[in-house]
Order: structure tokens, then sequence, then C-alpha cells
């Protein structure tokens, strides 16, 4: 009796540990800010491309210090001051996660962070700073963490999936919003074409 019970309920058993190690898995754990054996961060400066998509996390003050330190060991972000308190006072990591499972660690300032909060599940965009509005500090320690920061701005908001379903999810081009591969280095053969300021598919 208890090897026919076992039978039945073993696909049920099986289905609830498959559902948890979706559910406990990079995201939840805020893997992406986790510089071992590398971070999801792309290069020194601001990353230069538009990606929209969902933020899976958002950096706690300990995970920002540890990636700011993580960063300086590997020989990574030399321009900024050698201060981890003043990184994780300036500058709030954000991690921006596509439909095929690939995160991107990128940097706003805390201002920003601060005057338009967002969550985790948020349908997002990033931009690279661009336009004669974006006005870089002068102050060297200030322009030096600007230099490795965009802005994000919320499209939709968690769980509104009408919203969501306007866009479409993916790397482009900053200037022209052609789609791009995920690593940004080409364009994407099969992929298609947004509105670089509305994000809208064209």
């Amino acid at each position: 009796m208890r090897g026919s019970a076992y039978a039945v309920l073993r696909p049920l058993v099986s289905t609830i540990g498959m559902t948890l190690g979706l559910l406990i898995g990079p995201s939840a754990q805020a893997a992406a800010f986790e510089c071992t054996p590398r971070c999801s961060i792309e290069q020194e400066d601001a990353y230069p491309h538009l990606i929209v998509g969902t933020i899976d996390s958002v950096a706690s003050a300990a995970q920002s210090t540890a990636l700011f330190q993580a960063m300086r060991k590997a020989k990574h972000w030399k321009t900024l001051p050698a201060d981890a308190e003043g990184f994780r006072q300036a500058i709030q990591p954000i991690s921006l996660r596509l439909p095929s499972g690939r995160s991107y660690t990128v940097l706003i300032t805390q201002k920003e962070a601060q005057a338009a909060p967002s969550q985790v599940g948020d349908f997002v965009r990033y931009a690279p700073h661009r336009g004669v509005n974006e006005k870089p500090p002068t102050e060297a320690d200030a322009l030096a963490y600007w230099l490795t920061t965009g802005c994000v701005a919320v499209l939709c908001r968690a769980g509104d999936n009408a919203c969501i379903g306007g866009y479409r999810s993916g790397v482009y081009s900053a200037t022209d919003g052609t789609q791009l591969t995920l690593d940004g280095r080409a364009a994407d053969p099969g992929g298609g074409r947004i509105d670089p300021y509305s994000m809208r598919p064209r």
C-alpha cells in the first residue's frame, strides 16, 4: 500500500520540487550581485544599450558594498573613489532579467532610486544617459560615479500583464531601437525594432 501511494505521490512531489527550484533560484538569492566566478556587470562604464525587462533584484546595502569590493579586487572600476561606503551611498545596483533567463546588473544613482522608486517585478526600461537634458556633475568623484550609471524607468507595475503585453523584452540599440543579440555585440537577425524613447514595438 505504501509503495502504491508513493507511486501516486511521486509525480506531485517532483512537480513541487521543480517549482521550488524555480522560485529559489538566482533571482531569489540575488546571485546577480555575487562575483564568484564573475559579476553580471557588462563593462567598466555605463551599459550603452537599452534593456527592456523585469526587475528581479535590487541590491541591499551589504550586496552593493560586496559588489564594489569584488569589482575592485578584479581590477575594475579603477576610476571610482576607493571607498565602498561612498559607492553604496552614491549608487544603487539593480538586476534586470529577460525571458531568456539572462540577467543584467545596471547601476543608477541613489538620487534617482529615491526619486522614482521601483520594486522587484516591475517591468522597466534601462537607458544610458543621453540627451542635452542630462547634465553630468562637475565635481570629480560625482562625475566618476555618474559615468557608470544609466536611468531606469518603470513602464508597467508588477503583475500588470495587460500593460506588459504592449512591449517586447530585449536588448536594443539606444540610437535606433534595433534589437541586439543578448551580448549586445550585433543586431539580432531574428529581432525586431522599437522606438528608442517610447519603447513601443515598431
